[in-house]
């Protein structure tokens, strides 16, 4: 399908609520150029004397200089179908230095990234040579902090250079291919901090219309697993490091932004038609659909969704969250001080596809955090699918208890930017819990299955048993608390310890434990995405309660 894609259409920037020196950006006319009359605004970002990079200048008690952050694909006119890795993806802009622009050292310019695996950019070095910079993103997780990938500065053959006081186009285009199953071996246990590269990135760039040969990068598997997911709007000196500050204050100027995509992640506009059917339908040579970025915007807004998660242990709990929350009615504020207008909301309970040990019975028994990321990412799509279907300002709820032990990060990772993202934390007084849980046999056989040597073939009584102590875990109960060991149930004993309460409790309390460490995990690594509201299952039997949680997550009882 084609959709219209009309010059004068504007991005409807999802930027990072991190971004470094946002408040660097301004939109500035270009009286002074022989083009003023076909130009319209441009983004100039200011750099300040003495800065290089915003967040490590910060870092060093500094005020920021340039502008270091992410947008993600959305644009008027034009609905983006995202539930499946972009694959292939390219930008291109014009870029003009002031004429007594210092190059110094180098610094960085905009580019595109897949959020966790990849980060493709220009930069320009010492007498303004143009250069290429792909490297791997750093994963706030610490498990994946040994996986970055290594990076590469390429710098052409005959770098084109870029001149102070004149336009530059430059043109990026990058397409990731999977390699071949046989070249992409799992490494073994002692060798998981440097894992096969799973996938190529093809890289062109383009100066000014000279086309460059093409640039191979072997690419972690989270590459492929998230595709390419936005633009990188980079403008700064180095370089993290206080060697590439800037030598003299000044600004750079960008305009006519545009992002070309396949057709598969382009249509008509979700409600039906196209916006804007008088303009034609924008491609590039290669058939790619082309979105015009426009005008740039100071910085950009845009209205987004609201997902609602739980952090809880059990089932019982989420499914009456989720019931609850149902009865909600959401309201945005109204445009031009209208009044409030009602957003759609879906609430729902473990929703396929839950992602629990069924699901990968040996992925997450046996890999790391990282090696898990990958299968789970169907989980990231899915959301996407679901928070697209209710619009850009819906409202969708899914709670689960595997969302705090299995797929926390996939949510981190595929959505942040995306919508914002609001967190339950829902608990139970523990020793009713305890008992309750109990005297339902949740833990029941769990240790005569812990002595099995054949677990493969065996389903555990409960998937936390399996995944407590495994190299995935997120944050792992007190040694004091794990299983017995297996020697104690292979003694004659195993049925006496099979059906006894007290090994149950154990198995309960280690599991409470570890689901607390992970909420705890969650609130400290996240807290710059995720909004966190806590109440417990005793308050939302009360309408204060019911009130208060509705309150925090700017819904109304109907």
């Amino acid at each position: 399908m084609h959709a219209s894609a009309p010059e004068e259409s504007e991005t409807d920037g999802c930027w990072d609520r991190e971004a470094g020196g946002v408040g660097n950006l301004d939109c500035h006319s270009d009286s002074d150029s022989e083009e003023a009359a076909v130009h319209r605004d441009m983004l100039r970002v200011h750099i300040p004397r003495g800065t290089w990079a915003p967040q490590a200048t910060q870092a060093a008690g500094m005020t920021p200089g340039g502008v270091a952050a992410w947008s993600l694909w959305v644009s008027k006119g034009a609905h983006l179908h995202l539930d499946v890795p972009v694959q292939s993806a390219a930008l291109s802009f014009r870029i003009r230095f002031p004429s007594t622009f210092d190059f110094g050292k180098g610094g960085t310019l905009p580019g595109l990234h897949c959020r966790r695996g990849l980060r493709v950019r220009f930069g320009w070095r010492s007498e303004g040579r143009c250069v290429v910079t792909v490297d791997g993103v750093r994963d706030e997780l610490k498990a994946l902090r040994d996986r970055r990938i290594k990076k590469h500065d390429v710098l052409w053959e005959q770098p084109p250079v870029l001149s102070p006081g004149c336009w530059h186009t430059l043109r990026l285009r990058v397409c990731l291919q999977p390699l071949p199953p046989s070249t992409t071996a799992k490494p073994s246990a002692e060798a998981l901090h440097a894992p096969p590269a799973t996938c190529v990135a093809r890289v062109r760039g383009w100066c000014d219309d000279t086309l460059v040969e093409e640039i191979e990068i072997p690419c972690d598997v989270a590459a492929t697993a998230t595709g390419f997911a936005g633009v990188l709007l980079s403008c700064f000196y180095g370089g993290g490091s206080s060697d590439w500050a800037a030598p003299a204050s000044t600004s750079i100027d960008f305009d006519r932004f545009a992002v070309h995509l396949p057709q598969q992640h382009l249509s008509s506009h979700p409600h039906g038609g196209t916006q804007n059917q008088s303009h034609t339908d924008h491609r590039d040579s290669s058939g790619n659909h082309v979105i015009p970025l426009g005008r740039p915007q100071c910085p950009p807004k845009l209205a987004r969704p609201a997902v609602i998660f739980c952090a809880s242990p059990g089932r019982c709990g989420t499914l009456y969250l989720s019931s609850l929350l149902a009865t909600a009615e959401a309201f945005s504020t109204g445009s031009a001080g209208g009044p409030p207008e009602p957003r759609a909301l879906q609430s729902t309970h473990e929703p396929a596809p839950q992602v629990t040990y069924l699901d990968f019975p040996k992925t997450l028994r046996t890999h790391t955090l990282a090696e898990t990321f990958e299968p789970k990412a169907g989980k990231g799509f899915a959301l996407r699918r679901a928070i697209g279907e209710l619009g850009t300002d819906g409202v969708y709820i899914e709670t689960s208890h595997m969302f705090v032990k299995t797929w926390m990060d996939v949510a981190y990772e595929m959505l942040a930017g995306v919508a914002d993202i609001h967190v339950v934390i829902l608990r139970r007084y523990v020793p009713e819990m305890l008992m309750s849980r109990a005297s339902l046999g949740h833990m029941r056989g769990g240790v005569a299955y812990l002595a099995s040597e054949q677990k493969d073939d065996v389903s555990p009584p409960n998937g936390w048993i399996n995944t407590a102590f495994a190299p995935c875990t997120m944050a792992r109960p007190p040694r004091l608390l794990q299983p017995v060991k297996n020697d104690r149930v292979q003694s004659g004993g195993a049925q006496e310890w099979h059906d006894s309460v007290e090994i149950q409790l154990q198995l309960l309390m280690g599991y409470h434990v570890d689901v607390e460490a992970r909420v705890q995990h969650m609130i400290k690594t996240y807290a710059s995405r995720f909004t966190f509201v806590e109440t417990t299952l005793k308050d939302l039997n009360t309408p204060e309660g019911v009130g208060k949680l509705f309150s925090a997550l700017k819904l109304r009882c109907l």
